[in-house]
This record gives structure tokens, sequence and C-alpha cells, in this order.
């Protein structure tokens, strides 16, 4: 066999009952230089039995007789891979049978990006399209607060990882991938393709769905961290601004608000707004409108700086910027590109350093 110039890594636990499914979309890719590299973390079911039943010279298969844990497995899945990319497809999802085609070939035209995703599309308990911000450019102003690049559908350059040892660590956990994606957009560029590749089951045995609280907390470190590094000591007024918007995207991942005063105004300036737009701006209840502003008003006059932030991002994010006053919108978006280019900045020169923790 040819050297394979994208090494698919699956880890395994106990995935009896959907792993062979998951084999078989990458024994059916259309991009056919590829091998599989099949982790089996001290499964104690019948998945080792079932992916040494497929036959395919290119699928390798590692057994660690006791479970290490997810970061350790993806760590061991970068030093096995032997080929050019890495991407990654878990036990229990499906890709497209030209996910590989299209992604390489992506990587292959475009020798600056590091990183390329795509779209998700869930089965299973549900059924949605789950897409993502597609340029570089809106990745990068997302990803300050929030993870926008799917690791089910990554697929990577491996140099840069193997040359700045860039891995997974389990002090994130479960938002290892978080830290591992904001740490990779250092050394390059990365893009979305705007098409479903890899469909992504939805059932209530999964890691993200019983971590789910846990993980929007270690998110919020990992969103926090390179501002803290840039201006933690000198400028703590930024860090308070920039922990605002980590906590707006916490409670809108966990789909509540915070009883926190300023979270509490917040959703109350929203509900408020959305009600006089969808009165054609009449009040209809003239004491209910006073009622609302006033708790929106004395909010913003009253409250810390960050939870005055945190209202004004739950009025930009909503869609209800418009409402705030223009100097507050302006230096709300101003504010977000610098802090940006700032934190972006402390990344690339400490990755070049080798001091990336």
């Amino acid at each position: 066999m040819s050297e394979a110039i994208v090494s698919v890594v699956m880890p395994v636990l106990n995935g009896e009952r959907y792993v062979s499914v998951a084999v078989g979309s990458v024994i059916a890719q259309s991009f056919q230089n590829w091998e599989l590299v099949i982790i089996d973390d001290g499964s104690t079911d019948a998945s080792l039995e079932i992916v040494r039943a497929c036959a395919d010279p290119r699928i390798r298969i590692v057994r660690n007789e006791k479970s290490s844990g997810l970061a350790a497995v993806r760590n061991q899945g970068i030093e096995l891979a032997g080929g050019k990319y890495l991407a990654w497809l878990d036990q229990d999802d499906i890709a497209t049978a030209d996910r590989l085609e299209k992604q390489v070939s992506f990587l292959e035209a475009n020798p600056d990006y590091v990183y390329c995703g795509s779209h998700m599309r869930t089965f299973g308990a549900a059924h949605q399209l789950w897409p993502y911000p597609e340029s570089d450019e809106d990745i990068r102003f997302h990803l300050q607060y929030t993870n926008v690049l799917p690791n089910p559908a990554a697929t990577f350059r491996l140099s840069p990882v193997r040359k700045s040892r860039i891995r997974f660590r389990s002090g994130f956990a479960p938002a290892e991938d978080y830290h591992f994606w904001s740490r990779l957009m250092a050394q390059g560029r990365a893009r979305n393709i705007p098409e479903c590749l890899v469909y992504y089951r939805l059932h209530d045995a999964q890691a993200s769905n019983l971590k789910r609280e846990k993980q929007n907390r270690a998110a919020r470190r990992v969103a926090s961290a390179p501002v803290r590094a840039a201006f933690g000591r000198r400028r703590p007024g930024v860090v308070h601004f920039f922990v605002a918007l980590s906590d707006y995207a916490y409670d809108r991942a966990a789909g509540h608000d915070s009883r926190e005063s300023g979270a509490w105004s917040a959703r109350d300036a929203i509900d408020y707004f959305q009600w006089r737009r969808d009165n054609g701006g009449e009040a209809r209840s003239r004491s209910q409108k006073r009622s609302i502003r006033t708790r929106v008003d004395r909010a913003l006059r009253t409250q810390s700086l960050p939870k005055r932030c945190y209202v004004y991002f739950r009025l930009l994010f909503s869609g209800h910027g418009d409402q705030l006053p223009n100097p507050i919108r302006m230096n709300l978006i101003r504010g977000l590109n610098l802090l940006r280019k700032a934190a972006f900045a402390v990344l690339r020169k400490r990755a070049g350093s080798g001091g990336i923790s």
C-alpha cells in the first residue's frame, strides 16, 4: 500500500452499537488514499471483535488494556498517524462519501490553512443542521468566546501540530478540543466548508450530554486564557470585558440565564425590544414599557463593568444591537476586534517561542 495522505483516527470505547457503521463510512470514501487508525480504549463490550472483522488492509487497530481517557487517546492518535493530514471520526458518527476528498483537496490547494472542517447534520435523537462560521476571519472572531471548529468534522495538518507540540490536555476536559484548536489557530488559517460532510449522532449516552455543565465551565476557561495572558495585570477592565462575553456565551450554550441581576436585566431588555419590534414600535402597555425600561436603565447605570458588558453582549448578539446607543454599539464592535487581534498576536508570539500552555 502506498503511503496514506490522510490518517482517519477513530477512538472507540464500548461502541458496539454503532462502530461498524462509522468504519463503513470510511471504507466507502471516494478518496481512497487513507489509513484508518482505530484505538480501542479498553472496551468491555464486543467493539474490538467488530472492528477486527472489518477486512481492509488500510485499517490498523490498537488496543489499550485500560481506558486512558479521550484526551490521551487523541494524543495517541496524533503519534500513531502516518499521514500528512489527520481526520477525526467518532465511533458513533458517519462521514459522507466525499468528506475526505473535499477536505484534502482544499488543504492541498491552500497550504496556509491548517484546519478544514464543515457543517454537520444531527440524527438519532434529533435532526438538525449545525452550521459553523466558514471564513477564517469569522472563525477567529467567534473562537474568542466559543468553539466553532467541530472536532467530529476536523481534518488538519499534522506537521504544525507535531512541530509546536500541540496536544489535547485533560485539564481542560471536556473542552479539551476547544483548547487544542485555539492553539492550532496560531499556526495558520482555518476553513469550514459550507456543506454537511459529517452526520453527528445524538443519543443520551454521549459524553457531551452527560458533561454539558462541566464542558461549559471548561470552555470559559479556554476562552478567557489568551486575554488574561495578554491583559490580566495591566488592563483588568479589558479582562472583565472579555469575561462578560464568555459568560454570555456560556449561558447561551447552557440554554439558561444566570440569576445575576445583570443577566436578568439583559433578558428583560431583549424581551422589551422584541415586544416593541413585534408591536410596530407602539407601546401596548405603557406601564410594562416603563417597568422594563427602568430595570434595564438601572442595570446599565449601577451594575459592575462585567454585568453592564453582559447586558450589552446579550443585546448585540441577540439581534438587537441596533437598539443600543450608537457609541456603545461601535465601541463594543471595536473592542471585540481589538481583543481578537491582541489575543491572537499573543498566541502567535507564544507559539513561536514554544511557550503556549
